[in-house]
């Protein structure tokens, strides 16, 4: 079954249109009369690699194409035109690698800009999903060798007249059309005794259009700087997410695909000032934005004998409890105020204070009708229709405050102090009603009430010409408390969220420590340590008041240069990353004994390059990098198993030659290799990787 046609597609019209008039100004434009050439670059390129296993890996985690590819890199061109405008092209067409661009701007001092061009780019994904290892179960159905392509078109003209205001009007088109993998698999049977998994791989599918055109505007009139902003945009969704359930078992096998139908019209405004007083000691500024956002929803989730299948309520390997939806037509609506005031003051020569206000509003509303379908018990297995309409609103305010402090008045000392502080304040109220009946079946009202504080605590320390040290301890609360004055769903019946929750806490500790140190002319390091260390705490109706999980993190860096010669260098980067979710569950009893486990994020990533002038013609470059993670869990007597297992290593050489004044030739070797224990080796492979590229300016 192929799903992915992305690998032999036809160039696009944009793709041909690009690489076209790349080629034609690259070679006519310097033919006219009316301009001058004043600077040119082409730098030609091609790249092959040899994959051994699993090429879609190699080509999400490399971000090229397994086949050969090649065309132009890069191209520059610049053109005076008359006294006072420059014509400015930068371009790029690999073929094989759906990777182009066509940018061109013209300048003119006393007039302003306008530019143009077309991006497109492709992601590649793999598609594959869990490995199960008691029965080395392992499910693949489609083409996993995924691509997302993504395209941007742009118009922008600005107008830069001395005396007058500034204005920028801009339009972008924006598209996303491909498959993506998805992170949440379907499940199966088939893995001997243990029962049902979720390792069965899924994927989406993206069909996105954006349109947006944003006017903005600026001018000085005395000591006020004054600003002005709007946003049209405009964006049509046609995605699906698609899951197979229970593949290649007889009777449960059929497939899921859940469409989600978007159009959405966006307006955005601001204003904004600046206002400077005492000689720059003092500047006050004020900002003020509206938003709106409306959609109209539509979609469906069916179960049928194929992807993308009308409904059918005998589908014949419906099972018990396939709920699906059909008929899905809603829309939603969001406006947002938000208002902001900033007074920065020179208090003294060695203190400065920052104090700021914002002061935002949220109001949404939202509203749905759709049928439900439901499969009900066998040996019928009756699909049952229910036409629903779901709405739901909700206000939100937020007042935010923040005060900070900037002192250098202690010699080779910097301070600063910094406290920000957030209430918010919001309601949320739902219903669904059986249309024929007009029953309610949930109305339910939800009060939040949330209290954010941050502080901040640094110094920069300059004990030594050579020597800065930087630290800095962060400590932030947050609360929310949660109300349900009115809720048709009792907190003891199997119907319970979300207005099960009462209480939610976090409580974060951070600090990190920097030293720069050069300790010779030619050998400069940084080292790097951050800590944070999170408690998350909740009460839920008719419980006690627990602390849900503890996060500790740290992360330890170095970076170091050394020139040992004047013709040679030599630099490494190392970062080690260690983190631990530690959360009550996993000391759980009973049925759900392993469900829950900690969760343990380590990680290597270490980089050494080296290189060496042979010559004034010559330069050779040598790099090698490993990224290591050890975190696999084999949970799979009670669930399945997570965690990373993973090392990956990379070692190139390059050799860059100068041929001649205006010519440059480089070469360069790669070999990859990527181990990964989490997919049962299904994702390692070993690749090379060989890129020549020449460089001419003319």
């Amino acid at each position: 079954m192929t799903l992915n046609p992305s690998r032999n597609d036809p160039p696009s019209l944009p793709r041909i249109v690009a690489a076209a008039t790349l080629a034609a100004l690259a070679f006519a434009a310097p033919a006219a009369a009316e301009t001058e050439l004043s600077a040119s670059r082409i730098v030609l390129s091609a790249t092959g690699s040899s994959v051994n296993n699993d090429e879609a890996q190699f080509k999400q985690r490399n971000r090229i194409d397994d086949d050969a590819i090649g065309g132009v890199e890069d191209l520059y061109l610049e053109w005076l035109v008359g006294d006072n405008g420059t014509l400015r092209l930068n371009g790029r067409a690999i073929a094989g690698n759906n990777d182009y661009l066509l940018d061109l701007k013209y300048d003119h001092t006393d007039a302003g800009f306008v530019s143009a061009g077309y991006r497109e780019f492709r992601n590649w994904y793999d598609g594959s999903g869990g490995f199960f290892p008691p029965g080395n179960t392992f499910i693949s159905y489609f083409d996993e060798d995924l691509a997302l392509d993504r395209g941007a078109a742009w118009f922008e003209a600005g107008l830069r007249r001395p005396g007058i205001p500034e204005l920028t009007l801009r339009y972008d088109r924006l598209t996303r059309d491909g498959m993506k993998s998805s992170s949440l698999w379907a499940d199966t049977n088939l893995t001997g005794t243990s029962g049902t998994r979720n390792i069965v791989p899924t994927f989406l599918d993206v069909d996105e259009e954006r349109d947006i055109v944003k006017l903005s505007g600026s001018h000085t009139l005395g000591n006020t700087e004054l600003g002005l902003g709007l946003r049209y945009e405009s964006s049509d969704l046609n995605n699906s997410r698609n899951a197979r359930r229970r593949p290649n078992e007889i009777g449960p096998d059929r497939f899921l695909t859940h469409r989600d139908m978007v159009s959405t019209d966006l307006y955005h405004g601001y204003v904004s000032s600046s206002s400077s007083f005492n000689e720059q000691k003092a500047i006050l500024s004020t900002a003020y934005s509206y938003t709106k956002v409306k959609n109209d929803l539509a979609g469906t989730r069916i179960y049928g004998n194929s992807f993308n299948a009308g409904f059918d309520p005998l589908f014949a390997n419906r099972q018990i409890l396939d709920e699906g939806f059909i008929d899905l037509v809603g829309a939603t609506e969001l406006k947002r105020q938000v208002g902001s005031v900033n007074l920065m003051l020179q208090v003294t020569d060695s203190l400065k204070a920052i104090a700021a206000v914002r002061v935002e509003g949220e109001d949404t509303w939202a509203a749905s009708d759709f049928s439900k379908t439901t499969v009900g018990f066998p040996p019928t297995l009756t699909t049952a229709q229910e036409e629903l309409a779901v709405s739901s609103k909700s206000d939100t305010s937020i007042l935010a405050q923040r005060l900070e402090f900037r002192y250098t008045g202690i010699d080779n000392w910097v301070w600063f102090l910094r406290g920000e502080f957030e209430q918010t304040d919001g309601d949320l109220s739902e219903t669904e009603t059986e249309t024929a009946t007009s029953t309610v079946d949930i109305d339910r009202t939800s009060d939040r009430d949330t209290r954010d504080q941050r502080y901040t605590l640094g110094s920069v320390w300059y004990p030594h010409r050579r020597v800065n040290v930087a630290a800095r301890y962060r400590y932030g609360e947050r609360e929310t408390d949660y109300d349900h004055p009115i809720d048709s769903t009792a907190n003891n019946s199997s119907d319970r969220f979300p207005a099960f929750l009462r209480d939610l806490d976090r409580r974060t500790h951070s600090g990190d420590v920097r030293v720069a140190w050069t300790a010779r002319d030619d050998l400069r390091m940084t080292i790097r340590y951050d800590r944070v260390r999170t408690e998350v705490l909740n009460r839920s109706d008719l419980l006690q008041r627990v602390e849900s999980a503890e996060i500790d993190s740290n992360l330890i860096g170095l970076n170091a240069t050394w020139n040992p010669l004047t013709n040679a260098y030599v630099q490494a980067d190392v970062a080690y990353a260690e983190s631990q979710t530690d959360t009550p569950a996993d000391t759980l009893t009973g049925s759900a004994t392993g469900l829950v486990t900690d969760f343990n994020n380590d990680y290597w990533n270490a980089t050494l390059v080296s290189g060496i002038a042979l010559n004034e013609d010559t330069e050779v470059q040598a790099r090698y990098f490993l990224y290591k993670a050890d975190n696999y869990t084999d949970n799979s007597a009670f669930s399945q198993p997570y965690g990373s297992d993973s090392e990956e290593h990379g070692v190139s050489l390059g050799l860059n030659r100068r041929l001649g004044e205006h010519n440059r030739v480089r070469f360069n070797y790669a070999y990859i290799t990527n181990d990964e224990v989490l997919a049962g080796g299904r994702d390692d492979y070993e690749a090379s990787i060989v890129t020549l590229s020449l460089e001419t300016q003319f």
